[in-house]
Parts: structure tokens; sequence; C-alpha cells
């Protein structure tokens, strides 16, 4: 039997251990809208975040040019660490 060749991947991905970063006010974002194409996802700078009892942030309001919104991270895409 040949052996199968490797996916050519364009980004490593790796198992999650831990947290990595936690979202903080001020942080620039771009919201994942998956009705829309990726070239027209909005930029967003974090208002306020709601941290929960664990000290973790899931939930951020976010402003962008057409408002405010309340979104989970995990339909954000951070854009810089600082």
């Amino acid at each position: 039997m040949e052996k199968m060749e490797k996916a050519v991947s364009l980004n490593n991905r790796k198992k999650w251990f831990g947290p990595a970063h936690n979202l903080r006010k001020d942080d620039v974002v771009i919201i994942v809208d998956p009705n829309a194409r990726r070239a027209e996802w909005p930029l967003g700078r974090i208002t306020e975040i709601f941290p929960e009892k664990d000290g973790l942030v899931r939930v951020v309001r976010v402003n962008t040019k057409d408002g405010e919104y309340l979104r989970p991270v995990h339909r954000l895409c951070p854009l810089e660490y600082a």
C-alpha cells in the first residue's frame, strides 16, 4: 500500500492546551459573519469586556462604523496582540 501524502496547509494547527490570550478593551478585531464573504467582514474595536467567574472573556462589546454589537469571542479575529 502506498503512503498517503500529507496535505499542504498554509498555517499550522496545534492542539489547544489552555487559553493563550484574553481579548482586552481597545483590541482591534474583525467580526466573523458567516453570511458574508470574508472581504466584507467588518472591522471593530472592543469597547467593553465581560469576564466570566473563571477569568476568561467569552463575550465582548464591539464598536464598528455601523454601531455597537455584543459578540462571542469565537466570532472575532483579533488583528494584533500587545
